[in-house]
């Protein structure tokens, strides 16, 4: 029997996590002092601007029957899948769904699609598994599309949006197109995406009616891992004795006194996420669910990097009024079973449950106002109401679809009445504004590695404050610790009784990323609580400890690019990431064992190899995509578009240069103006050149040749008449060897170039030129 034979809750490991890649769904705000998880529009395949059509190409004519043959053993039939006029052959389909499909007597199934069926590299837009949901019960075709996107904004959650599906050239209507729960999904929310994930179902019970309330409910069932076992399905993990996490969380969870569960608990669960959690499935009434049903369609998840349990939402198709009863559904529903435990335990701990108030406070006011409902379902409905108006393959009537409009809006409106006039929620609570940190005289200044960060926010209620605490972790996730603050002149915080409230953050290392939060408590007999920022703990502040500086001032980071498409391919083709050096002074410098990295915790993480050199005024291109066996030079590390930090150091690893960029713009320059010296701006990308010079100019292909290739004397490049565009070619390095404004026809001589391939930036294409 497997046993857990020491029960620890130290999780130094959860503490040293540090300024790593923030993940898609994670970003910086624009002037660098909130870093938000969520609350991002989705693009790319699940961009919910626009409903684009994707085509499944079958060459069995008997295809239909072959799918159905194949859905007990959900084999995978290949096809040709085709979106925005790009073909993609052998991916797998096949039916998918339990109720959804054997309920449903018409064509309109839901899919499976497997893009990597054939080809393992395959994906679209970066997705190998894709889920067309066929909104079964749900004639408003709303229900999963609107409740994901409404708890994006706080917790982790699928994207979802719409797609046009077409099957062998025949229209089969609108789709929900809804983001698989896999490595993909976790990796844009959490900082690794190696973690451990179960589905909360009796895994004997699945194919519906394996219901776990009480055994897959985050239940404590002992400290025997096989007690846990039969109730959830184990889907990944990259650990030897994955169970052991899950058992410390349910067993914490369960067997803690109210006293101390609230600061023992956080360091193995997400305390905080897991009421945001259920604040969701409540409030917009998700019948199919962890709070309803007690299993099936939640997972739960470890991750890695911050070592904690989470519960995380998934299948939300019958949530907004699905079940009658439902919009009814007290703010505290289930609270007094003790087979939820997340409502059963958390909010029978005072600070939990004002902690839980608070967030539902903000839901309401961001969700459940008229105007909001109004503008979310009518928005949803316009964008697919000519799709499925004339769809022919479907499983209700428009009238049907038209008058599940107005059921939702009702839904949404009943939930907002509830809410509204529910004595815990409706209550008044403290206002806090102007959150200020600083380690000297001057406003978000930030501390060395010696100085503690001092805190201050003005703070009011008519009943007075009882108390406020300052909430501080370190790195991009995982718990946080708290300080109180204090009104009375001896922290940092003004005259005694004056309403601003101060105290400290402690020292840490240089380089560290500290997040906070403040919270007031009110002096009301109940404890009411309010947070700044309102989405805490998932929108917080942050600052970085300063790091050691460098007294090198020659080279520059003078621009990055994040989410290169089309801008510039590397020596093998490859459009990556990459980042440009520039060279300041006169004379050359040798940056041999130099440093780069995006993690100011580990600054030698790429050290430049010997003999690199930058020439005098020149431009050196690093390659940000951890393949080292290529030409050139090449980073072993990625960047991410959402944000984060560049850092350039010299031999010492003392700081040169450090860029800490926020939410980046497909194929445009994070760069420096003016060149070398100024702060960074988003502007049309300078590969290798100074940033004043920007090109002009939009070609395509097919209008611009440039001949022979390869060649050795010399090429011709030729343009459309008329038209005026920027020239510029770099070698392997990053270096320029010729830039101009062209037009017409022009004649590059290269007698005296060296051989090899040279990157062509001509306005806004890019050619390679292989001389020899």
């Amino acid at each position: 029997m497997n046993k857990i034979l020491t029960f620890s809750l130290c999780t130094l490991l959860s503490q040293l996590v540090v300024a790593q890649h923030v993940p898609e769904r994670m970003h910086f705000e624009s002037n660098g002092r909130r870093l938000v998880t969520g609350n991002i529009p989705s693009t790319g395949f699940y961009n919910q601007s626009t409903v684009e059509t994707v085509e499944l190409t079958f060459t069995q004519a008997n295809y239909w029957t072959l799918l159905t043959n194949n859905y007990a053993t959900k084999t995978d039939l290949p096809a040709t899948l085709t979106y925005k006029g790009k073909s993609y052959p052998n991916v797998g389909v096949r039916f998918r769904g339990n109720t959804s499909y054997q309920r449903v007597t018409s064509q309109k199934k839901s899919f499976s699609i497997k893009m990597d069926y054939l080809d393992p590299l395959q994906d679209l837009k970066g997705y190998q598994t894709l889920h067309f949901n066929n909104a079964f019960e749900d004639p408003s075709m709303m229900h999963e599309v609107l409740y994901l996107d409404y708890n994006r904004r706080h917790i982790p959650a699928a994207k979802g949006n719409y797609i046009h599906l077409k099957i062998n050239g025949q229209s089969f209507g609108v789709y929900p197109n809804v983001q698989v729960l896999n490595k993909e999904f976790f990796g844009e929310w959490f900082l690794n995406n190696d973690g451990t994930r179960w589905r909360g179902e009796k895994s004997s019970g699945a194919g519906g009616g394996g219901f776990g309330a009480g055994t897959c409910t985050l239940n404590n069932l002992g400290l025997d891992t096989n007690s846990y076992k039969p109730n959830y399905t184990l889907k990944a993990t990259s650990k030897a004795r994955p169970w052991d996490d899950l058992v410390k969380a349910c067993a914490t969870m369960g067997t803690l006194p109210a006293a101390t569960i609230e600061d023992s608990l956080k360091k193995v669960f997400d305390t905080d996420r897991a009421l945001w959690f259920v604040a969701h499935e409540i409030m917009f009434g998700d019948d199919d669910s962890y709070i309803e049903k007690g299993g099936m369609d939640y997972y739960v998840y470890w991750d890695s990097a911050s070592r904690r349990i989470t519960p995380i939402e998934y299948d939300g198709n019958t949530a907004l009024g699905s079940l009658a009863t439902s919009a009814s559904w007290s703010p505290f529903y289930k609270e007094t079973n003790p087979s939820f435990p997340i409502p059963n335990k958390l909010l029978a701990v005072p600070a939990l449950r004002q902690r839980y108030l608070a967030h539902v406070r903000t839901m309401l006011e961001q969700n459940l106002s008229v105007d909001t409902i109004n503008q979310k379902v009518n928005y949803f409905y316009n964008m697919i109401d000519s799709l499925v108006t004339p769809a022919t393959i479907r499983n209700n009537t428009n009238a049907e679809f038209v008058a599940a409009k107005t059921a939702v809006t009702n839904f949404l409106n009943s939930r907002r009445s509830v809410y509204s006039t529910n004595t815990e929620v409706n209550r008044p609570y403290p206002a806090i504004s102007n959150v200020i940190y600083k380690a000297s005289a001057t406003d978000f200044s930030t501390p060395t590695a010696s100085q503690v960060c001092n805190v201050k926010a003005n703070i009011t209620f008519a009943a007075g404050i009882q108390r406020v605490n300052l909430y501080y972790g370190i790195g991009f996730d995982g718990y946080f610790d708290k300080t109180q603050m204090f009104d009375d002149g001896q922290h940092q915080d003004g005259a005694a009784n004056d309403g601003v409230f101060g105290g400290s953050i402690p020292a840490f290392a240089r380089g560290t990323y500290v997040r906070f939060y403040v919270e007031a408590v009110a002096n009301d007999g109940n404890g009411t609580v309010a947070y700044m920022p309102k989405g805490a703990e998932h929108d917080v502040y942050i600052y970085q400890v300063k790091m050691n500086v460098s007294s090198i001032t020659s080279v520059t980071v003078n621009e990055i690019m994040a989410s290169n498409v089309f801008t510039a391919a590397d020596p093998a083709g490859e459009f990556d990431d990459w980042i440009e050096l520039h060279n300041k002074t006169a004379s050359a410098v040798d940056l041999s064992g130099f440093f780069l990295s995006d993690d100011p915790a580990n600054r030698d993480k790429w050290k430049f190899p010997v003999g690199t050199t930058i020439h005098a005024n020149g431009y050196l291109i690093i390659w940000a995509d951890e393949d080292g066996t290529q030409q050139g030079l090449h980073a072993n590390f990625k960047l991410t578009s959402s944000g984060e930090s560049v850092i350039f150091s010299d031999r010492d690893t003392n700081v040169i240069d450090e860029v800490v960029y926020y939410q980046q713009v497909t194929d445009k320059g994070f760069a420096r103006r003016p060149n070398g010296t100024g702060a960074f701006v988003i502007q049309q990308p300078t590969f290798a050149v100074s940033n004043e010079w920007v090109g002009t100019g939009e070609l395509t292909l097919e209008e611009v040749r440039l001949y022979p290739n390869p060649t050795a004397n010399g090429a011709t490049l030729e343009l459309p008449a008329n038209q005026t565009v920027s020239l510029q070619i770099v070698n392997l390095l990053g270096q320029p060897v010729y830039q101009a404004s062209v037009s017409g026809k022009t004649f590059i001589d290269t007698n005296h170039w060296l051989s090899g391939t040279y990157i062509v930036k001509i306005g806004n294409l890019v050619k390679k030129l292989v001389i020899y």
